[in-house]
């Protein structure tokens, strides 16, 4: 059984580039058919409903990261138990909300892009901060309960914005 993953953006950022500010449109709709009027639902948080056994997985979205908010102001801490609140972000409103709709004995969540970007997820019972989970990119893994988690991806430079993907598994039990 294919269970739909729905995932929807519409981004308008620039980006550093070489030859100068690019601006460019990111629409992705994943799972079995897009839903009437997908498009049009596209919001500025883009959601990520997943439950136990989603499909494909892992499941992918692509963004930009970066800002001019210090990681650390966005979410009032500057180190959890995963590591300090690096970075800057695009401001008080998550790049992406993860929802998950039962628990997850074994899910792991991780940023790749060419940059060296942070991780900021603020979820029902706290905030994780990460940076360089695998080389330059971030990352958690673990057990994580059901609920609402809202992502940033962050640039540790003020006002850098660079393309990501950021990548939802879910792992074997072990």
């Amino acid at each position: 059984m294919v269970i739909p993953v729905s995932i929807s953006r519409v981004l308008s950022r620039r980006l550093s580039t070489e030859g100068g500010p690019l601006v460019y449109l990111v629409s992705l709709a994943v799972g079995l058919a897009p839903a009437p009027g997908w498009a049009q639902a596209a919001t500025a948080h883009p959601e990520i409903r997943l439950r136990p056994g989603f499909q494909p997985n892992p499941a992918q979205v692509s963004g930009v990261s970066g800002g001019s908010q210090l990681a650390g102001d966005v979410v009032d801490t500057e180190q959890t138990p995963n590591g300090r609140c690096l970075g800057y972000l695009s401001d008080t409103s998550p790049d992406h909300i993860l929802v998950l709709e039962a628990d997850f004995p074994a899910l792991t969540l991780w940023v790749e892009s060419r940059q060296d970007t942070t991780l900021v997820i603020r979820g029902d019972n706290g905030v994780w901060c990460n940076d360089d989970y695998q080389e330059h990119n971030p990352g958690l893994s673990g057990e994580w309960l059901q609920g609402n988690y809202h992502i940033w991806v962050g640039s540790y430079q003020r006002d850098r914005y660079y393309p990501y993907t950021l990548y939802v598994r879910q792992d074997s039990e072990t």
